[in-house]
């Protein structure tokens, strides 16, 4: 399969079949079934006599709304008749070096987000106390067993995020798309979709970080391995108390 070029065809990996229109469905189709997959969740839930905070309930949503993303972007897949590597599951050109890559990038995020933190601390205390409250209640949601939150935190969520923001969404845009509009949008997207409205510039940050990834090894694994290790920096510092 020829490789992209220009602004139609860039010099990502095997352009998907699909465009921003069918990006934009896709968005809306996830969004909707997550929607609707909490509000039957909670039902179920009343139904059961489960409190609303109990383990089960929101590990049952956390699961379900990742499920949708990838449901939405296998079935991308499934409707275009395209491989798993239009999604760029394929390993990168140059393994050791795309995944140091990786590494390295997720540590940095990790570093310009703290910066984010001390900044608003400093500056403007209102919305750091905002960000705190943000970060408490992203924490809480996830509360329970080690193993739970680490397979929800390292493994589940990056994964499914990869696939849809980078591969789906991405993808889909930087097939029509420069990428610097592509990657800005798809950066956007994914920091607006965590509502979380002052921890967005570091999110836009891990998307556009992750996009460039993707885009300079045509392979989800280096972006992957940047998001695992920004998520376990962060978490492994938040339960040390190392930013306390």
């Amino acid at each position: 399969m020829a490789e992209r070029s220009g602004a139609r065809n860039g010099p990502g990996h095997y352009p998907p079949p699909w465009g921003p229109t069918e990006v934009g469905l896709g968005i809306v189709a996830a969004l909707s079934l997550v929607i609707l997959s909490v509000f039957a969740l909670a039902g179920l839930a009343l139904l059961a006599g489960l409190p609303d905070d109990s383990l089960l309930l929101r590990y049952l949503v956390f699961a379900t709304s990742e499920g949708c993303l990838l449901l939405v972007a296998t079935g991308a897949l499934l409707f275009s008749g395209a491989g798993m590597e239009a999604l760029g599951v394929t390993p990168p050109a140059s393994r050791l070096g795309s995944l140091g890559e990786g590494l390295a990038a997720g540590a940095l995020l990790v570093f310009l987000t703290r910066g984010w933190t001390l900044a608003l601390a400093r500056w403007a205390p209102l919305l750091h106390e905002r960000l705190l409250a943000e970060e408490q209640r992203q924490l809480q949601f996830l509360e329970g067993p080690w193993p739970l939150l680490v397979v929800a935190a390292l493994f589940v969520a990056p994964v499914t995020e990869e696939l849809f923001f980078r591969g789906f969404v991405f993808g889909g845009l930087r097939s029509r798309l420069d990428f610097p509009l592509a990657s800005a949008l798809s950066a956007l997207i994914f920091a607006l979709v965590h509502l979380m409205p002052v921890s967005s510039p570091p999110l836009f940050l891990v998307g556009l970080a992750t996009a460039t990834l993707y885009e300079r090894h045509r392979s989800l694994a280096p972006a992957l391995t940047a998001h695992v290790t920004y998520n376990g920096i962060a978490l492994l510092a938040t339960f040390l108390g190392w930013w306390s």
